[in-house]
């Protein structure tokens, strides 16, 4: 049962915070949900799912700097030269 506890604990804490996190970055004159609380308690129960989701985008962009560091950079062929006569 205490698993259920830290479940729900930890369902709170990610619905406050995306909830803030979502009042915090809202730019006036911008359409926004007219009650975002209902998104901040919807992530809150999901909130193992959108853990690997932030997890997968930072694997993504460590491949992607890994990849970009690893690649040789192929120098382009010069224009060819006109023939002396």
């Amino acid at each position: 049962m205490v698993w259920i506890a830290v479940y729900s604990a930890l369902a709170i804490v990610a619905a406050a915070a995306i909830f803030l996190v979502a009042e915090w970055n809202r730019v006036p004159g911008v359409p926004a949900p007219e009650s975002p609380g209902r998104y901040a308690v919807v992530a809150g129960f999901i909130w193992p799912v959108l853990i690997v989701g932030v997890a997968q985008w930072g694997l993504i962009a460590a491949v992607q700097t890994r990849m970009r560091r690893s690649t040789r950079r192929v120098p382009e062929p010069e224009a060819p030269q006109p023939a002396l006569r």
